[in-house]
């Protein structure tokens, strides 16, 4: 039986390019419920994705259990989209993404992301909540918690040799989560081998680092 799935959908509050109509973030939300709720769209598994966390996707669960999105689904996976190094072509992070068993939400902070180290300098930073507010506010000293949250979560850009070090060391993790790659040439993984233009004979060394991320 064949059923549709739509594994990037965005909500309101996503980090980037929030464009949901509504002057506040509750009136984002009702609006959008309403939208799903009187969609006819027949969409069995949906991907609630967001750069870095999975805050949305809690949330989305959230309106489900309230009886505000009462469209029914099969399944919900939450998803996060990771920017890594080395840099395509185009001078855009590589764009990674992984489909999170949700039964495995709740070791994300001990398994992920207290293991994702972003160096900066002398200082580094995990992609925990209290890190990632740490790395907003060497950005905006006086933002509040949640501002410096949002602002660190969009600078958290690691290596890639970093995110698979994560994966190398730990089972469960590989066994609870599916790991995709764009392909494109702007932001994926072909793009990786373009990058080699800024340098010299570095050719083979990129093209190794693309057959690495595949």
């Amino acid at each position: 039986k064949w059923r549709r799935w739509d594994l990037h959908l965005h909500t309101p509050e996503t980090l980037k390019e929030d464009q949901y109509t509504g002057t506040n973030p509750d009136e984002k939300w009702e609006n959008f419920c309403n939208d799903v709720n009187s969609s006819d769209a027949e969409i069995s598994v949906v991907g609630v994705t967001d750069y870095l966390l999975i805050d949305n996707y809690k949330k989305f669960q959230a309106q489900i259990e309230s009886g505000r999105i009462s469209k029914k689904f099969d399944f919900i996976i939450p998803k996060i989209e990771l920017r890594l190094t080395p840099v395509t072509g185009d001078g855009k992070a590589l764009n990674l993404h992984l489909l999170i068993d949700p039964a495995f939400v709740n070791p994300l902070d001990s398994r992920l992301y207290s293991k994702l180290i972003l160096k900066s300098g002398n200082t580094q930073y995990n992609a925990l909540k209290t890190d990632l507010v740490r790395l907003g506010r060497t950005i905006d000293s006086t933002a509040t918690e949640d501002v410096a949250y949002k602002k660190g979560a969009e600078k958290f850009v690691i290596d890639f040799d970093t995110l698979k070090g994560v994966f190398d060391n730990d089972v469960d993790l590989r066994n609870h989560c599916l790991v995709i790659v764009s392909n494109s040439s702007s932001d994926g993984a072909t793009g990786v081998t373009d990058h080699s233009s800024f340098f010299t004979n570095t050719d083979s060394d990129l093209d190794t680092k693309r057959q690495a991320i595949y």
